[in-house]
């Protein structure tokens, strides 16, 4: 397998490094992160493109002769450098310390360990020991590396990219940090995360974090409930466990805890602490953008999926500008879901679980409607089109130019996705059936009185009827008694033989190619906008 782009390195814990004093400092003064996701990590190499089972190779051999395990590293950091607004930490010794005599170099002997310094005295050895070096050397010396840079962890500004990042003043006190070797890189368009497994020596997919409790704030709230939601639907990969986890509920963390501890026992929270804690990401990019939902949605590669544009944007504009419900509409605020969680919330103030059975449910018929409409539903009209099952019409009704399309099919959920995503005006849909429904978008008002009519009249034909040669009576909302598989609605302006439950209405004897005859010859006889007019005047 071949990654683009292509990085390897420790993933290093984001909290820590944040709450570090110095940090905290160069985020109060504005050094923002370049990249807004709530990670940090020390690059080892830089790929423009690798051959996985090249490196994997070049490790296992690595980790065989040094007899050294390099999945894991704790890594000490005990400087900083600054080059203009380009901030960054520098591990301890992550080059060997030197003095010179005369032409000669001698290096400082040190000891073996993974907390950046060196093994040996001694020259090209001398890094042996240190999980950075060890690797790079082995990298560089097989040809898959070709660059050599000064080892460091992007703090914030707008990086240089030079490969000198030299050790400017020290930090105080020093970072001691667990990494985690991490390959990461772009395979079919999106970025693969791969993890060094000592025992199997090779890289293994991310198998996630192991969770069996997630810890809410008990206050629900838009974005901490569409948190919890994705967490629970779409977070198993990344958190094995977390969709039966036990869900609590706490004002705070316990004294003396911390949310990456918790981690590692199989406690998730959400907002307190840890890597969904909007506040603390917020902060140190020093503006207010991010929310829990969006933190879970990128970290679980969500964030630009179109089904879920909607809640996250409602869940932000909740959280962060107080807007769930923008109208001002007073039955629109009081019935809008912001509204009625803050009235779920006010009545079951000892019991936020039920609060979530409440509202979950919402949130989880909202994305499988917006996935039907961003996945399934185009490629349904796709394939009915490519197979003759669709078409879309130009139709005109007195200067109005109308979008209008014919399908064939028994899906309930197609008339609104062609008025919502393809902005068809007119939505003619013939159900396996024979039943056969006439749709359009109301802001249109499109004039559907010619319509219903000649259908009317085209019913009695086929079945030997007579009806009474009045245009009031014929063009009437609702149903006619001799013809009753026709229904007129003139409050949501469309025509239904038997709507989306037929029951036990019969399906109009007129065949497909009769009905969009009528349409194509009715449609212009309409008067645009009377129906609007109609109900401006109250009639």
């Amino acid at each position: 397998m071949i990654l683009l782009s292509a990085w390897i390195g420790y993933d290093l814990p984001f909290e820590q490094i944040e709450q570090h004093p110095q940090v905290v400092s160069w985020r109060k003064n504005g050094i923002e992160k370049r990249i807004k996701r709530p990670e940090h990590h020390l690059t080892v190499g830089y790929f423009d493109s690798v051959d996985v089972e090249a490196l994997t190779a070049q490790l296992k051999t690595l980790s065989q002769t040094v007899n050294l395990p390099l999945s894991r590293a704790t890594l000490t950091f005990d400087g900083y450098g600054q080059m203009g607004s380009y901030t960054y930490l520098t591990p301890q010794s992550a080059s060997a310390p030197s003095t010179s005599s005369g032409d000669k170099t001698v290096r400082a002997p040190s000891t073996p360990s993974f907390d950046g310094t060196v093994a040996s005295s001694g020259d090209k050895d001398a890094n042996s020991g240190n999980p950075l070096v060890t690797i790079r050397q082995q990298l560089l010396s097989s040809g898959l590396l070709k660059e050599n840079k000064d080892f460091h962890v992007s703090i914030g500004g707008d990086d240089p990219f030079i490969d000198e990042k030299p050790k400017q003043s020290p930090l105080d006190p020093p970072l001691v940090l667990d990494g985690k070797l991490v390959l990461v890189g772009k395979s079919d368009n999106d970025f693969k995360r791969y993890f060094w497994d000592d025992a199997q020596e090779k890289f293994v997919d991310d198998a996630g974090i192991p969770v069996h409790t997630m810890v809410l704030f008990p206050k629900i709230q838009a974005d901490t409930a569409t948190a919890a939601y994705l967490l629970a639907r779409f977070g198993t990969k990344k958190f094995p466990g977390i969709d039966k986890a036990q869900v609590i509920f706490w004002p705070a963390l316990p004294e003396g805890e911390t949310a990456e501890n918790l981690l590692k026992k199989g406690t998730l929270t959400v907002d307190l602490g840890g890597m969904f804690d909007h506040h603390l990401v917020n902060k140190a990019n020093g503006r207010r953008d991010a929310t829990a939902s969006s933190l879970v949605a990128e970290y679980l590669g969500l964030a630009n999926q179109k089904a879920f544009q909607k809640i996250l944007a409602w869940a932000k504009r909740d959280d962060l500008e107080g807007k769930g419900t923008i109208s001002d509409d007073p039955l629109d605020r009081a019935f809008g879901l912001s509204g009625l969680m803050m009235n779920l919330n006010r009545a079951f103030s000892d019991n936020p679980m039920k609060v979530l059975d409440f509202i979950l449910p919402l949130l989880h018929y909202h994305i499988v409607e917006e996935q039907k409409r961003a996945e399934e539903l185009p490629k349904e009209w796709e394939d009915l089109q490519a197979s003759g099952k669709g078409e879309v019409l130009k139709l005109k009704q007195g200067s109005a130019d109308l979008k209008a399309a014919v399908v064939q099919s028994d899906n309930i959920a197609l008339p609104g996705f062609l008025r919502a995503a393809k902005r068809m005006d007119l939505i003619v849909q013939r159900r396996s059936t024979g039943h056969t429904n006439i749709i359009t978008r109301q802001e249109r008002s499109i004039d559907l009185r010619p319509v219903i009519e000649a259908l009317r009249l085209g019913e009695a034909l086929k079945k030997h009827l007579e009806l009474p040669v009045d245009h009031q009576k014929l063009q009437a909302t609702g149903h006619m008694k001799e013809v009753p598989m026709w229904y007129y609605d003139d409050a949501a302006n469309t025509i239904q033989n038997g709507g989306v439950s037929p029951g036990d209405v019969e399906p109009t004897a007129q065949s497909l190619d009769e009905v969009m005859a009528t349409v194509k010859r009715t449609i212009p006889m309409g008067i645009i906008g009377s129906l609007k007019r109609k109900k401006a005047s109250g009639q």
